[in-house]
């Protein structure tokens, strides 16, 4: 916030886990990811991390710890301990209400990675292969790049030959920064070093967790990973606003989004006023002319004016 105070940007938490199984030939583990809704109360995150048992066991050997009972362990312990899928999910439905096991969302978002540390195969074997669906089956979205998105969009491609529902899953591809100057190298660019290739991720929703599960009910339009806009057009075809002298009928300034704009609202609200304004501001000639077509009396920027 004090960096960039004018900042509009949404943060959701993201807890980062290491699962007990890999599925991948390089034999790294599977990595999941909890993305949280923005409005979390630190002491509902507290609770979920006190409910999450961890592979890491002390005293005579017998009891696990929690994920909030590794605070002060080292970055070398703290490499071997990985969790259970299954027990972090059943966590979720006993730490938060209206969060159930088929409806998790409310909640939390759950991401895959879909590289060597996820879901990305490589050489399998059967039981490898029924292991990825499990996992598949219960993701909500995927962290890869362009190059696996079209695998994770196409559901029936995935689901063949294994009698399962699998659900299209939305790409995002993270910058994975570390520090500020990583993120303004990285964040919203495309680009490349010596050491990684970055990729933008554009999402096209409202900036809010609604609007984050829009992008699972429609993860081919709503989001695509490549380094210009999806919905670039020449200028000239987009009205960003439309300005009014006289607000006293309508807003003095009208914003609109560069797709589609639905025009909603009652009879007489002025829907047809404001196309009235729009197409008269852009050819008054041939408005008038389409006016006078319709039969309306008096032909003009608006109905009666």
């Amino acid at each position: 916030s004090k960096r960039y105070p004018d900042c509009e940007k949404v943060f959701f938490p993201n807890l980062e886990l290491r699962l007990d199984v890999a599925v991948h030939d390089s034999g790294k583990e599977v990595n999941v990811h909890f993305l949280f809704r923005d409005d979390l109360k630190e002491e509902d995150a507290k609770r979920f991390l006190s409910a999450v048992t961890t592979s890491l066991k002390r005293g005579m050997g017998t009891r696990a710890l929690t994920l909030a009972e590794l605070e002060g362990e080292t970055e070398q312990v703290l490499e071997t301990v990985s969790v259970n899928f299954e027990q972090c999910m059943n966590a979720l439905q006993a730490t938060f209400d209206n969060t159930t096991a088929e409806n998790h969302t409310n909640t939390a978002v759950v991401v895959f990675s879909s590289g060597k540390d996820g879901l990305s195969p490589g050489d399998f074997n059967r039981r490898k292969g029924e292991l990825i669906d499990n996992f598949d089956q219960r993701a909500d979205a995927i962290f890869g790049n362009a190059r696996n998105a079209a695998h994770w969009l196409n559901a029936e491609e995935r689901a063949a030959g294994t009698g399962r529902f699998i659900r299209p899953h939305p790409t995002f591809y993270g910058c994975d920064a570390h520090d500020f100057d990583g993120l303004e190298k990285m964040l919203g660019k495309s680009g490349g070093d010596e050491h990684r290739h970055w990729d933008t991720t554009w999402v096209k929703s409202e900036p809010t967790w609604e609007g984050l599960l829009q992008t699972l009910v429609e993860p081919d339009s709503r989001v695509r990973i490549q380094a210009t806009s999806p919905d670039g057009k020449p200028d000239f075809m987009v009205i960003d606003s439309i300005a009014f002298k006289d607000s006293s009928t309508f807003p003095s300034r009208i914003r609109l989004n560069p797709g589609l704009n639905a025009i909603i609202g009652s009879r007489s609200s002025g829907k047809s006023s404001l196309l009235a304004h729009v197409a008269h501001a852009v050819s008054p000639e041939d408005a008038i002319k389409q006016q006078a077509v319709a039969g309306q009396a008096v032909p003009g920027p608006a109905a009666g004016y």
